[in-house]
């Protein structure tokens, strides 16, 4: 469950203090109001929630910044929960920045063709065209979107059975060099698909030769790309991939549902969405592994800097990590610590009182899911 709204909790920890080592200590404390969170005895309640930012920019914002009501970048008084340990792998803090590709904004990612101003294969549907004579059903392309100021392509079909064929055409494009060590690229949502239709985005030379992606999976934030030369080459044509002339999407054999957020076929390096750590061969660490392609749903990094430089000034929407407020973050005006006798406890001389008010920021930019309050000590219960 997603919270959106300002939490607030007074936390209240007591503490007998003995005293061989409590008098200057809490004379120290009670004169600062501040606790030194690096003592072992300290205590520093906490809320572990997952938190998401509905709007990431990277080109003017900072892992644990979010903007606030008023427009301002701020820092959330948090700490992102990260770590190195291969046994936490798959609780969300090894790798701790979670998002859908799909629902990344990046400029390259409605670009192509490049040569071409004006012109996007993602943003104009006008500009493709459908075959519908193979099929007894009937194609669609429209204008849509993956998520806020992401552009999209729909494109779908209708009243297809077995053997139906459907494409769609896109030719405001010409590459006549080095097409085989361009990438055949695309990001996209499979919102439906009968369980027998085939979806594949090909790229076609003139004489109608061509390399395809085939898309196997259905879900949010599938990411296809292969080098041209690396793929098979069918088709009528003389067997070869010279040229690029079009970019087709043919759907068969059922229907299908598509919305292609990014798509491209004249970039001579692939898309790096970022590293992955894994665990190593040995089972006993960690390494790394690139993404540049995947099967759908979140993508999980451990550092968006390792993203690649196409993603440097990329919006990512719904930017989602776990994160930890703090008591040992707040500051004296939130914090309340006391000393007091301790005639309860006669092996004590002093006890401490810290009362904590933790807050979980309400912005229209943020909301938070799986929250827990936790604590963390060393002291016996008998204290």
């Amino acid at each position: 469950m997603n919270i959106k709204r300002s939490v607030t909790l007074l936390l209240v920890g007591l503490l007998a203090i003995s005293s061989v080592a409590g008098p200057a200590a809490a004379q120290q404390v009670a004169q600062t109001n501040q606790i030194n969170p690096e003592a072992s005895a300290a205590q520093n309640p906490y809320i572990a929630v997952d938190t998401t930012i509905s709007t990431f920019d990277r080109s003017t914002m900072q892992p644990g910044e979010v903007e606030d009501n008023s427009g301002d970048i701020v820092e959330l008084n948090a700490t992102i929960d990260s770590s190195d340990d291969v046994d936490d792998l798959g609780d969300g803090t090894v790798n701790q920045y979670h998002f859908i590709a799909s629902d990344i904004q990046f400029a390259d990612s409605d670009a192509f063709p490049h040569a071409e101003s004006n012109v996007s294969a993602v943003n104009n549907e006008s500009k493709w065209t459908t075959d519908e004579s193979s099929t007894a059903g009937s194609m669609t392309v429209a204008d849509s979107s993956t998520a806020s100021g992401v552009e999209a392509l729909e494109v779908s079909t209708s009243g297809q059975s077995s053997s139906d064929v459907a494409v769609a055409s896109f030719s405001d494009v010409s590459i006549t060099s080095d097409a085989e060590k361009r990438y055949l690229q695309s990001i996209l949502d499979v919102n439906s698909r009968d369980s027998e239709t085939t979806v594949e985005i090909r790229a076609v030379d003139a004489d109608d030769d061509y390399v395809g992606l085939n898309v196997t999976n259905s879900g949010e934030g599938i990411v296809t790309q292969e080098q041209i030369g690396e793929l098979s080459v069918s088709g009528s044509g003389d067997g070869t991939m010279s040229e690029i002339q079009r970019i087709e999407i043919v759907i068969s054999d059922g229907n299908a549902d598509l919305d292609i957020s990014a798509l491209n076929a004249d970039k001579s390096s692939p898309w790096t969405l970022g590293d992955e750590r894994v665990e190593n061969t040995d089972g006993d660490g960690l390494e790394t592994e690139t993404i540049t392609s995947h099967g759908g749903g979140e993508i999980m990094i451990h550092d968006l800097g390792t993203m690649g430089v196409e993603f440097e000034d990329a919006t990512i929407n719904d930017l989602t990590a776990p994160m930890n407020f703090r008591s040992s973050d707040l500051g004296s005006d939130r914090t309340n610590v006391t000393f007091s006798e301790s005639p309860n406890y006669p092996s004590f001389e002093q006890k401490q009182t810290a009362r904590y008010r933790l807050l979980l920021p309400d912005y229209y930019d943020i909301s938070y899911s799986n929250a827990e309050l936790r604590q963390e000590s060393n002291i016996p219960e008998s204290r």
